[in-house]
């Protein structure tokens, strides 16, 4: 959005991914690809955000492994970019996000069978995936609050409220390793190591 900071940027997908329980550095790469790639497709920075939550609320809903989760979404970023879905991007999101193509085919007012035809017709526009996954967003949102919480989803909160509670040591440490005094220790490190691995050569050879 216009006016908006990187920081408050950062605070939403942190958002998304506390309510999602998925992972942030995944939540990240959504979000910048999306905004990347289909940044025509939005109207806002906020409204990616939204789109990357409820597709990872979608993904939870529908079974999909990491995997398939990764893949579904480099297809879904290429055809909100191009501004249809078909072809390769069509198939993976039928086969590892089942509940994103039933609300497609509820938005459309067509069977789920049909989705195959309207997508070589090119009418599974970016708008309407889009006004699919909003317009279920009551839907979806209801379903994934039914779900069970798993050993999985508690760890995977863990290591994203780790990720948080460091992120400005691991800030810090950057900055430090890009300074003068750290590419000195680094040297000195890799120097230390050469040294040690030609120490041991000398010895084995003894």
């Amino acid at each position: 959005d216009e006016g908006q900071s990187v920081k408050e940027l950062q605070d939403m997908i942190k958002t998304a991914s506390r309510n999602t329980m998925a992972d942030i550095n995944a939540m990240t790469d959504t979000v910048a690809r999306l905004g990347l790639l289909a940044r025509d497709a939005f109207k806002s920075t906020s409204e990616i955000v939204a789109f990357s939550e409820l597709m990872q609320k979608v993904f939870v809903i529908s079974g999909t492994e990491a995997q398939g989760r990764a893949a579904v979404m480099y297809q879904l970023s290429q055809a909100m970019a191009s501004g249809r879905l078909q072809g390769d991007e069509f198939v993976s999101v039928m086969e590892n996000a089942s509940l994103l193509a039933d609300k497609i085919a509820g938005y459309l007012g067509a069977s789920k069978g049909e989705l195959k035809k309207l997508a070589s017709e090119g009418k599974i526009t970016a708008d309407v995936i889009k006004g699919a996954l909003f317009t279920a967003a009551e839907d979806i949102n209801k379903m994934y609050a039914q779900l069970p919480m798993t050993f999985g989803n508690v760890f995977q909160s863990f290591k994203n409220e780790a990720y948080i509670a460091f992120e400005t040591v691991f800030q810090r440490m950057n900055q430090w390793l890009n300074s003068a005094q750290g590419a000195a220790v680094i040297q000195a490190i890799t120097m230390a190591i050469y040294f040690a691995a030609s120490a041991a050569n000398v010895f084995l050879s003894l």
